[in-house]
């Protein structure tokens, strides 16, 4: 849900698009904006004190489930079909397993084009979301005892730490330390083994002082805000 300011904000935006008589008053709002022709509106006057060049939008839909996700999982099934660990004729019938055991679970089938280097997973955000939801069901039957000690799933198992702690409504700084710690040690590892994600080249640490809270706990807010720790 969005916080109610920045909701009211919305309808105001709305309703001032109505009031624009030409196509072209609304093209040049749109551009001006951010509105529709942007993953998400940052512009200050939806999200006052927000500089999109200083910090990073809350937006986990495309920093993870349209980034790091899909990317870093075509890595992971490349490594693991090249070491043998399993083939791709396996890993369509682990995922058919999954599904039926799993009615809700809306992965797609696997594109044999994810093979060749530089391809990403084929699918839409919700679906990256339910491939992190599932992975483990998913892999963990595949990869059996070389789990314990392969490099991808010891990263993979760090992203899924960080990505669930990203998705809380409220953060306590000690939190926020926590998901910082998270993500560095997630590249850390990545860089480690594989070819550095570019999707996480991205996102930024997530450092208490680039995004404060407003008391011990509580929703984070811009860096304007008179609650800005240093």
């Amino acid at each position: 849900m969005l916080p109610c300011a920045l909701a009211q904000r919305l309808v105001k935006e709305c309703e001032h698009v109505k009031t624009l008589r030409t196509a072209v008053a609304v093209k040049k709002y749109f551009q001006e904006t951010g509105i529709k022709k942007c993953m998400f509106p940052l512009h200050p006057r939806l999200l006052p004190g927000c500089d999109f060049t200083k910090m990073v939008g809350q937006d986990v839909m495309h920093d993870e489930d349209g980034g790091t996700i899909p990317h870093d999982g075509a890595i992971d099934i490349r490594a693991w079909i090249k070491k043998k660990y399993f083939t791709f004729q396996e890993l369509e019938a682990q995922l058919a397993q999954v599904k039926k055991s799993n009615p809700a679970c809306t992965i797609p089938k696997f594109n044999p084009c994810i093979l060749k280097k530089g391809k990403t997973l084929r699918m839409k955000c919700a679906q990256a979301h339910d491939y992190m939801t599932y992975s483990k069901a998913l892999f963990l039957p595949l990869l059996k005892d070389m789990a314990d000690t392969d490099p991808n799933w010891r990263a993979w198992r760090i992203h899924i730490k960080y990505h669930k702690l990203m998705l809380q409504p409220k953060f306590t700084r000690a939190e926020v330390a926590k998901l910082d710690t998270l993500i560095k040690k997630h590249q850390r590892k990545c860089d480690a083994t594989l070819p550095p994600p570019l999707a996480l080249s991205c996102l930024p640490h997530l450092s208490p002082p680039r995004l404060p809270l407003s008391g011990t706990s509580g929703r984070l807010v811009p860096p304007s805000s008179p609650s800005t720790t240093s």
